[in-house]
């Protein structure tokens, strides 16, 4: 009799211990808010071969908008990207990618070439460029985020105004803005790191030039890594 309780006790005590353990990774992946799902897209990457949101599932990504002329805020969240790389190179379920703002300019041999600058691994981090409507509908109704090519006459007030909008943290969307990139042509856009989910959830927006959140950006990907594995 005794020994029929102790197994039921163990068992009860067993399956209390899963539901525990299975309960807390569920609430860990919970902490993370969920923004919107990505829409579909059909864009090339740096190798010329056709990158959909099929390539997303299933991995966990951190995503953000460049174009390989910018000399301002791109090359310092590039570099921020390869820092990532290099911390994450032993997951396998992490990657990256960097869409062009620029589609004109940047094919996909001279994205190829921009990413070789940052030591690029392009099996896990995917350079992407294609038709301005399937980038305008990735940037924005998928990934979330803000992106504007702006013919400007007065360039010291926009220049102020996006100042502002450089150092206003509250705005969820804030541009990185680069004048003179062609005469009187702006490309203006966000300049936030897009974390994203197994299941193409977008789960987190964080500033690229921000410390604290660039370390929160490591603590997030952690999260989705172990509820993952």
């Amino acid at each position: 009799m005794r020994k029929s309780t102790t197994k039921n006790n163990y068992f009860f005590l067993y399956v209390f211990l899963c539901l525990f353990l299975f309960t807390g990774c569920k609430q860990n992946n919970n902490i993370l808010p969920t923004f919107k799902d990505i829409s579909k897209f059909s864009l090339k990457d740096q190798g010329n071969i056709v990158f959909t949101e099929k390539n997303l599932k299933g991995k966990i990504w951190v995503g953000d908008l460049i174009f390989t002329r910018c000399n301002d805020t791109c090359p310092l969240q590039s570099s921020e990207m390869s820092k990532l790389q290099r911390e994450f190179v032993k997951e396998k379920l992490f990657s990256q990618f960097s869409v062009t703002l620029n589609p004109e300019f940047d094919t996909s041999s001279v994205l190829q070439k921009y990413g070789k600058r940052f030591n690029a691994n392009f099996e896990k981090w995917f350079f992407l460029t294609g038709e301005k409507s399937e980038i305008h509908n990735l940037v924005k109704s998928g990934l979330g985020l803000s992106a504007d090519i702006a013919l400007y006459k007065k360039q010291k007030k926009i220049s102020s105004f996006f100042e502002f909008l450089n150092n206003a943290s509250f705005l969820p969307n804030a541009y990185a803005h680069h004048p003179g990139h062609q005469k009187k042509i702006s490309i203006l856009h966000s300049f936030r790191f897009v974390l994203i989910d197994t299941e193409l959830r977008v789960r987190g927006y964080y500033m690229s030039n921000n410390k604290e959140e660039l370390r929160k950006l490591r603590k997030d990907i952690n999260i989705l890594l172990n509820f993952n594995k």
